[in-house]
């Protein structure tokens, strides 16, 4: 099984974890380069697109995305891999604050821990379709 991750940051080993809980055996590529990292804040969405659009048609060749990071960038991502049938996930964290006394001054620094990993699209699992007539027949 092919998974190809993509974040700002390097797979955690609590993260390789999950992903081996929730796909068994599996390869994970990751992009966590120069291109995913530093999307342009100033840029349109259209932009965005462009920018992302070198490495999309790759999107295809994967079993799994899991993808985190610049909202319009993952919403590329996640519409590409919905047309391309391709289950996509997002890593959830937990975030503590925790608060040093560092030269006399209180320093609160973030500490985030991995959660799970949510689907947000499953083609086999969660067929839009079945799921209205689910809802209808409720």
């Amino acid at each position: 099984m092919k998974v190809l991750w993509i974040s700002n940051h390097p797979c955690t080993k609590e993260q390789k974890d999950d992903c081996f809980n929730h796909f068994g055996d599996f390869e994970v590529i990751e992009l966590s380069d120069k291109k995913w990292s530093q999307i342009d804040p100033g840029a349109s969405f259209e932009e965005v697109t462009e920018y992302l659009s070198t490495f999309i048609p790759q999107l295809s060749q994967f079993d799994h995305v899991v993808v985190m990071g610049e909202l319009s960038a993952c919403l590329v991502i996640v519409s590409w891999c919905v047309q391309f049938g391709v289950a996509v996930w997002t890593p959830t964290t937990k975030r503590k604050a925790v608060e040093k006394i560092i030269d006399g001054k209180t320093v609160k620094t973030s500490v985030f821990r991995h959660c799970q990993l949510r689907c947000l699209h499953w083609p086999e699992k969660y067929n839009a379709k079945l799921l209205l007539k689910e809802l209808r027949e409720m």
